[in-house]
């Protein structure tokens, strides 16, 4: 029996030995019957199948092919890139519809047109040849890819950046040529440039920052190297700026401080580098001179400049400039070592009145020497190995002796004497003033004791830093060692710089009226090199102006000098102050201070700072008063 009949008898519980009744018989013949036409329906749609013609075949691809080819073209115009190709003889193939959004060019202006017009027509002249260039390897180099940048022309002539993204894809058969996709990165350039000039410029002034100052003297430094060039690094600060803050207001100064960088820009070369650092310090690079004599002499130019009356605001400002020079090989072989060089000479400027300074390895602070000496100071101190030596200071018309001022030493283990420029300093920057002037002054009093017991009526001065001055604690001290040393207060003499005093003006006033108020004398030190306006002058409860030793040395031969020593005795008398002048160095300078009025001298050819005991005998040793002769 056919096995399709017998499975039909199965499934229906039929016996094939069994003739069935005429119902069950029937069931069985329409089911075979069900089971040819399911049959014949599968044979005829896979028959139907294989008939189809390569031509509907081909119909439908096409169809399929024209979907995925709308859908791309969508995609592509849609997108924020713009995709060309161009064969392997650099015609443009393909330009995708989104070239006119993107890169404002039309599709015709492309499209069958060699890519070398392309980029002589459209792309920014400075760019063009490195881009061809990188085009051309392009096309050479089977499987090569290269990211490209240029600058593209827009419609109103200005230039947008485009980046690109190239593949060499010749040998692909679906493509066969070179695909460059560009995209426009006009504002993440934009931005960019931004980040990189807040990074790299002073927001102030629009001058390059420390950071661009440091990378452009790495670069001179080697390209010096290279060539046998001196590169030169000049900083500048600005003297009493402080001042003009402090009375005119931050509006002002940085009105200032933008003129000031105008007037340094227009002074230098294209080649030079104009920088601010920050507050009032800015700095110069020259990146090739001749010499650092020739260094020195761009320094002298820049005071010239700066020394120029200012307006600001309807304004007249005068200000003057302390420079520093260090120079590339002779002062260091980094950029670091250039700055640190130049502060130190600026300083030294600062400290010695002058315009500039070119760096000397004696004046760096941080010396070995002198790093050795901070760490010694402290042993100094609890050693006795400090001593105080005095100068005499005498009355100009009688010449008798009046008082002494105290100046403390080193009596250095090692070095032998130092004076107080060598470790003074670094007492300031490590906390180390305050003992040391406690320790001068109970030294100065107990030596007043010691005269007024032995008949000798003087007074005695000694100097006062920053911090000390600033000390809240400081009247108390004094009435303590002069309750201690019974010596009355009207023989101490404070003496105080006006450049301390304007450090925290108000506080100074306070201290300074309580110590008034104990009866001790209050000097000015170095006066005529700080910051005081006459009107603060007149509020300080001071008896005494001291004139600068700078100011004095050259009184007889320098008429700027002569007007300023003559301008302060009548200054100091018509407040009421006495009138010391400092560094007296010979009897002709004696006698034009007489002249003046003068009250009182000191200086060598008085008599040197010198030990109690030797000043002791000195003061025995005259046998008259030392006049001055008018």
């Amino acid at each position: 029996m056919h096995p399709v009949l017998a499975r039909q008898l199965r499934r229906l519980s039929l016996d094939r030995d069994t003739p069935p009744d005429l119902t069950s018989w029937r069931r069985f013949l329409e089911r075979v019957g069900r089971c040819y036409a399911d049959a014949d329906d599968d044979r005829y749609t896979r028959e139907r199948l294989m008939e189809l013609s390569s031509h509907e075949m081909s119909t439908l691809h096409q169809q399929l092919r024209d979907h995925d080819e709308r859908r791309f073209q969508a995609l592509l115009a849609g997108s924020s890139d713009t995709t060309l190709v161009f064969g392997a003889a650099g015609q443009v193939e393909f330009v995708s519809s989104s070239a006119t959004r993107v890169l404002h060019l039309a599709t015709d202006e492309l499209q069958g047109r060699p890519m070398l017009a392309f980029v002589q027509r459209h792309v920014h002249p400075d760019d063009a040849g490195h881009l061809m260039a990188e085009l051309q390897y392009l096309l050479d180099t089977a499987g090569r890819e290269e990211v490209v940048e240029f600058r593209l022309r827009r419609p109103d002539g200005s230039w947008r950046d485009v980046e690109g993204l190239g593949r060499n894809l010749l040998s692909d058969q679906a493509v066969r040529g070179v695909l460059l996709t560009l995209r426009d990165m006009s504002e993440r350039k934009q931005l960019e440039r931004e980040l990189t000039r807040q990074a790299f410029s002073d927001q102030l002034t629009g001058l390059p920052n420390r950071a661009l100052l440091h990378d452009r003297t790495e670069q001179a430094i080697r390209l010096a190297g290279r060539h046998g060039l001196v590169a030169a690094l000049l900083l500048l600060d600005l003297d009493r700026f402080k001042e003009v803050n402090d009375t005119l207001g931050h509006h002002h100064g940085d009105l200032l401080l933008q003129q000031v960088a105008e007037r340094l820009q227009g002074s230098m070369r294209d080649s030079d580098t104009v920088a601010r650092l920050g507050g009032d310090e800015f700095a110069v690079l020259l990146p090739k001179v001749a010499s650092v004599q020739d260094a020195a002499g761009v320094a002298d130019k820049l005071s010239a400049a700066i020394e120029a009356p200012f307006t600001v605001d309807g304004l007249t400002l005068d200000v003057e400039a302390s420079i520093g020079v260090a120079a590339y090989p002779d002062h260091g072989a980094s950029a670091n070592e250039l700055l640190q060089r130049a502060d130190v000479a600026m300083y030294a400027a600062k400290a010695a009145h002058l315009s500039y300074v070119v760096y000397d390895p004696a004046l760096d602070r941080h010396s070995p020497r002198r790093l050795g000496l901070l760490g010694q100071l402290r042993r100094a101190l609890a050693a006795g190995e400090l001593v105080v030596h005095y100068q005499p200071k005498a009355e100009v018309r009688s010449g008798r002796i009046i008082g002494v001022e105290a100046l403390v030493r080193w009596q250095h283990p090692e070095y032998g004497l130092l004076g107080p420029g060598e470790f003074v300093p670094l007492a300031e920057t490590t906390g180390l003033i305050r003992p040391l002037t406690s320790y001068v002054l109970e030294a100065a009093l107990c030596q007043c004791r010691g005269w007024l017991d032995a008949g000798r009526d003087l007074s005695v001065a000694v100097n006062l830093s920053t911090r000390c001055l600033l000390d809240l604690a400081l009247p108390d001290q004094i009435i303590g060692l002069l309750e201690d040393t019974a010596v009355a207060p009207e023989r101490l003499v404070l003496e105080i710089t006006e450049s301390s005093i304007m450090t925290d003006p108000a506080r100074a006033l306070e201290i300074l009226n309580r110590l008034h108020a104990l009866g001790v004398q209050l000097a000015i030190d170095d006066f005529g090199t700080g910051y005081s306006s006459m009107a603060y002058l007149k509020s300080l409860p001071v008896q005494e102006l001291k004139v600068d030793r700078s100011f004095v040395q050259h009184l007889r031969d320098n008429q700027s000098d002569a007007v300023i020593v003559r301008s302060t005795v009548d200054l100091g008398h018509n407040l009421g102050l006495r009138v010391v002048a400092e560094g007296v160095e010979d009897e002709a300078t004696l006698g034009e201070l007489a002249s003046l009025g003068c009250d009182s001298v000191q200086g060598y050819y008085l008599a040197k700072p010198m030990p109690e005991a030797e000043l002791v005998a000195w003061l025995a040793a005259q046998p008259q008063p030392v006049a001055a002769h008018d």
